[in-house]
């Protein structure tokens, strides 16, 4: 099961990448076309919000399957294996926490936008799905998180 949760982290992750790209593009041009012609693309501080989710929320997973986000290891790394598995074991369990609690309130937020339909105000796009991948990325993150969670519970019991 953690390989599918893997596979799709890494396509996710992908995503986040191509967005950064068409990210880039936009602002550039937004720059070019307000400077030199004095017509800024319209709404693109909206795009760019939105664009922003979808190059964010996609990685978290990826960043957590591969563990690669940010970790002090300056005083962690002078205990014991087994104390160094128990404060990874607390760090993840409370992390897991953050990110069941993210997840919960964001169900309920995109069902309101549903019915709301709620968007933007210039392009008038809606918010809802945005709610829904920033659930579904953090659904993705608590599997990995629980994952990781046995694995240092684990290693926090052998020592």
């Amino acid at each position: 099961f953690i390989k599918t949760v893997e596979w799709i982290s890494h396509k996710f992750s992908i995503i986040g990448v191509v967005t950064l790209a068409g990210l880039m593009l936009l602002t550039v041009s937004d720059v070019v076309l307000r400077f030199f012609f004095t017509k800024p693309i319209q709404g693109s501080l909206e795009v760019t919000e939105l664009l922003m989710i979808i190059m964010v929320y996609p990685g978290l997973a990826w960043v957590a399957v591969r563990r690669i986000n940010v970790k002090v290891d300056l005083v962690v790394n002078r205990f014991s294996p087994r104390v160094q598995g128990i404060f990874d074991t607390v760090t993840c369990l409370m992390s897991l926490a953050v990110a069941a609690l993210i997840f919960w309130y964001n169900i309920p937020q995109a069902f309101y936008m549903m019915e709301r339909g709620i968007g933007t105000d210039t392009l008038k796009i809606v918010h809802w799905p945005f709610f829904w991948l920033i659930a579904f990325a953090y659904f993705l993150l608590c599997f990995v998180l629980i994952t990781n969670l046995i694995e240092f519970s684990k290693k926090a019991a052998k020592g």
